[in-house]
């Protein structure tokens, strides 16, 4: 069964995120392991930020609604 190209990217990009997140977790896992909660809060910060800039702007606008308990 032939997979087409497109189907290979997504997968690639899927397979990215994975290993991604997977040491994002282990970095969080670490600081919180080791009492690092200030480092560990700036770190999930950081990552969510870099996340908000990648995506669209929806994820921006939910947490914004969402603070305001509108959404």
């Amino acid at each position: 069964m032939e997979v087409s190209e497109e189907m290979k990217q997504e997968y690639i990009k899927i397979r990215k995120w994975n290993h991604d997140i997977e040491n994002h977790l282990i970095s969080l896992a670490y600081l919180a392991e080791t009492k690092k909660m200030d480092e560990a809060e700036k770190y999930c910060n950081s990552v969510l930020l870099d996340n908000i800039h990648l995506n669209d702007h929806t994820f921006v606008n939910k947490t914004v609604h969402q603070e305001d308990n509108t959404l």
